[in-house]
């Protein structure tokens, strides 16, 4: 308990200091809860916004946003965006508009995978868009600071090649604030390779053509992964237009990854069975076709479902009905190898990626060792209880999609209820 006080402690703390709030969307009722710190940072009353609602929101926007906001979150919803973003003005008190950017994920999904609900942060940034624009060096990295709080920051001088770095910035890289930046011969050491790729290119950008960047970047620090950092950086001109340097502000976003990682794994796991769900099947399905037609590789799937599921809820209650779910999920893991992918997409339904190729054989005895292992007792009531399974066993062909792969699949889970269940059928066997 005392753990998580300061951990609430150290959150709020995050949030008051960089001018962050959170917000939590029901997607199914356009109920918003938005906590105090969204509140304070548009000066608005507490009682007059809440309760809110999406309704409430988009009469907040302004008018040109409301399309750009409507985009990102049709696009994060069809899996076409890894989280929603969009920078906005919203209208706060006394009719002030303030630059937000909107951050958020989609961390519940139904079975067939319509969004329920969205969370994530705001993050007022008007003062950065307005500094950016008037393009003033000293106020823009001086009110950066005082805004965001342990922000780190740094320029480099184009005439003398000398780049400055303030102490936040070496804190955030793990290094100590009173020596010298590392040579710009190093830098490389401080991200991940992909990351300075990126960064590298946006560098070169923004010297050449004045062209402002925004990264998400993973910190490196002897050789080791050490955070993630947000890198904004823009070009500095004189007073004629010439670029004289690049001002960069950095914010340290790790434990805001880490959140990111977590909701993005919730939303792609069944709570009940903790296997993954339609969802994560779906992506995995597409992932594992991509890679067989690379390396011209085969795989199998498996489609199951739990014979007279619906007796076991009747007779013995919906409680035991799940107990059975999370045994047969456990099941399955023992009976299954290791690398074998297995999914609860809906109900009593499941199902197996076998994505390392094998002979028939092979694939015969796993199907016979899948249906005996559900011939034991998976409960112990008052008298043991047997759940057998009836399943159909395809491979793919090499040239087939998801939807024509899983319609051979579930034609042979029906074949084998036809024939009596407590079976496998296949054509490939």
């Amino acid at each position: 308990m005392e753990r998580l006080k300061r951990d609430n402690e150290r959150l709020w703390l995050v949030l008051e200091a960089s001018r962050m709030g959170l917000w939590d969307w029901d997607m199914t009722t356009g109920q918003v809860d938005v906590d105090d710190h969204w509140i304070d940072m548009l000066g608005l009353d507490h009682d007059q916004v809440r309760p809110f609602s999406i309704e409430k929101f988009m009469m907040m926007c302004h008018p040109a946003d409301v399309d750009k906001v409507n985009k990102a979150i049709e696009d994060h919803a069809k899996f076409e965006s890894d989280f929603y973003q969009v920078e906005i003005r919203l209208k706060g008190a006394q009719d002030q508009w303030f630059w937000i950017k909107s951050t958020g994920k989609i961390v519940k999904r139904s079975d067939d995978g319509e969004p329920l609900r969205m969370s994530g942060v705001h993050e007022d940034v008007s003062t950065l868009v307005r500094e950016r624009i008037r393009g003033d060096i000293a106020r823009s990295q001086l009110e950066a600071a005082q805004r965001l709080g342990g922000l780190g920051s740094w320029y480099l001088d184009l005439a003398t090649d000398k780049v400055t770095w303030s102490e936040e910035l070496f804190r955030m890289q793990g290094l100590t604030p009173d020596k010298e930046p590392p040579p710009a011969s190093t830098h490389h050491q401080l991200f991940s390779p992909e990351s300075w790729e990126r960064l590298s290119k946006a560098l070169t950008e923004t010297i050449a053509h004045g062209t402002p960047y925004e990264l998400e970047l993973e910190m490196f620090n002897n050789g080791n992964f050490h955070g993630w950092m947000l890198a904004r950086g823009e070009a500095i001109r004189s007073p004629e237009g010439a670029i004289v340097g690049v001002l960069g502000v950095a914010l340290d976003i790790t434990q805001r990854k880490s959140r990111e990682t977590e909701l993005r794994k919730k939303a792609l796991l069944d709570p009940l069975s903790q296997l993954g769900n339609r969802t994560a099947f779906e992506i995995s399905l597409a992932q594992t076709i991509k890679q067989a037609n690379q390396s011209g590789s085969s795989f199998a799937l498996i489609m199951l479902d739990i014979d007279h599921f619906k007796e076991i809820n009747d007779q013995h209650g919906h409680d035991v009905g799940d107990r059975a779910l999370v045994q047969v999920a456990e099941r399955l893991r023992a009976t299954l190898r290791g690398d074998d992918q297995i999914f609860r997409i809906g109900g009593d339904e499941f199902v197996v990626v076998l994505a390392n190729p094998m002979p028939k054989e092979k694939l015969g005895e796993i199907a016979a060792r899948l249906v005996l292992a559900f011939r034991t007792p998976i409960l112990q009531l008052k008298k043991p209880l047997v759940a057998t399974i009836s399943a159909g066993l395809v491979s793919w062909n090499g040239r087939e999609d998801s939807h024509d792969l899983l319609k051979r699949a579930d034609e042979a889970l029906y074949r084998a209820k036809s024939a009596g269940r407590n079976q496998l059928a296949s054509d490939d066997l």
